[in-house]
């Protein structure tokens, strides 16, 4: 499976822990992802 964390940007970042560190913590990023998709496919 492809995973976006895989892109140049997120790279960058730190893939996924880098990412995670930016949002402050794993809850706060599910929580932000969650509500990207409620309001994408509302």
């Amino acid at each position: 499976m492809y995973s976006v964390f895989c892109l140049g940007t997120f790279r960058e970042m730190g893939q996924v822990p880098g990412v995670i560190r930016r949002f402050g913590g794993a809850e706060q990023l599910q929580a932000t992802v969650q509500e990207i998709q409620q309001r994408l496919y509302a």
